[in-house]
């Protein structure tokens, strides 16, 4: 039996043995015409499909994305300065989520970074003015008309004082931008504190008799490796401050103590202390308030006690200050021991 479609039929073809044939067969257009509205149903489909496919696509891409383009946007507002820029964060537990408030958390630092920075440049210019003006009166003063020698004198001395204020500022400012620098290298060695503490303390000793304040000491015997030049400084920075801003014939407690993880070394006072608003600030460069210690004695420029921060900063310790109004203040120097070749 043979089988054949030949003019839309669908046959099957019997042969017989003497050479005839018997042919049987059945029209095939109802098939014909059920396939090809299957194809036509079946790309209909397809192309919903599709269609569908790509409309839910670009859904779920545009809602994925959408996250990605705040953060665009804020980065780009940040950019344009606009240091207030915030990722609006509305699931936190996502991935994006956590970028976002990582991002967040680097604007603010990198805000606080740039305020600091204008603050810091409105205020040295601030420091800078003063004695520049103090030197340009004095000499318009002195070519207006001849002086005698008395007057040239004393002029020549207001302008040295202004000159030697300026160069104490210029010197802080270079300072403190070789600490805040990450490739900044300490002369590292290991120090008796003892000694050094107590040379601090005799440096300062004439400001103390002076006004008739105490230095009584507390030490223990212990070893360190440190730039020894750069912490007497910030010791003297301290000292200096507890003798200007204490009360005439008050008291200084300096105390030295090893501890198991750290060298404490604490510089306690009798003067009128710090006010509450004023405490978190003591350490910012610049900044003044009526009893807050931000300005030393030595330099005078309001940096003393930023530039004893980095100091103590870039010794891996930390420097911290308690305080009350009219009960003095203390400040605490804490040096690591762990791991520190000095011990």
């Amino acid at each position: 039996i043979e089988t054949r479609t030949h003019n839309g039929y669908r046959e099957a073809v019997y042969k017989t043995r003497r050479g005839g044939a018997i042919v049987i067969g059945k029209s095939i257009a109802p098939i014909e015409s059920e396939l090809h509205d299957l194809s036509i149903t079946l790309t209909l489909t397809g192309c919903a499909i599709v269609a569908a496919g790509f409309l839910v696509g670009s859904f779920i891409t545009g809602r994925s994305l959408k996250p990605i383009n705040r953060i665009r946007k804020s980065a780009h507002r940040f950019a344009n300065g606009d240091h207030a820029a915030r990722v609006t964060i509305n699931d936190t537990t996502s991935e994006l989520g956590k970028l976002s408030a990582d991002l967040n958390d680097t604007f603010s630092k990198v805000g606080e970074s740039f305020d600091r920075q204008t603050r810091f440049t409105a205020d040295a210019s601030h420091e800078m003015r003063t004695p520049i003006s103090v030197i340009l009166a004095k000499t318009q003063f002195a070519l207006l008309r001849e002086r005698d020698p008395d007057t040239y004198r004393a002029i020549l001395e207001s302008c040295q004082n202004s000159a030697e204020h300026m160069k104490g500022l210029v010197d802080s400012l270079l300072e403190l931008s070789t600490l805040d620098s990450p490739a900044t290298q300490l002369n590292l060695a290991n120090t008796e504190l003892v000694p050094l503490v107590e040379s601090a303390i005799d440096l300062i000793r004439p400001l103390a008799d002076k006004r008739e304040i105490s230095i009584t000491t507390e030490f223990e015997n212990c070893t360190y490796s440190i730039d020894a030049p750069r912490i007497m400084r910030a010791i003297i920075n301290l000292l200096s401050n507890a003798v200007k801003y204490n009360n005439q014939g008050g008291a200084i407690t300096v105390r030295l103590k090893k501890n198991p993880t750290d060298i404490e070394i604490t510089i306690s006072d009798t003067g009128e202390g710090i006010a509450p608003e004023d405490l978190p600030h003591v350490f910012e460069r610049f900044y003044r308030a009526d009893q807050a210690r931000t300005v030393t004695s030595e330099s005078g420029t309001g940096i003393g006690l930023s530039i004893t921060h980095a100091i103590i900063t870039a010794h891996g310790g930390t420097l911290s200050v308690k305080s009350e109004p009219s009960s003095g203040s203390t400040f605490k120097i804490l040096l690591p021991t762990v791991g520190d070749a000095g011990q």
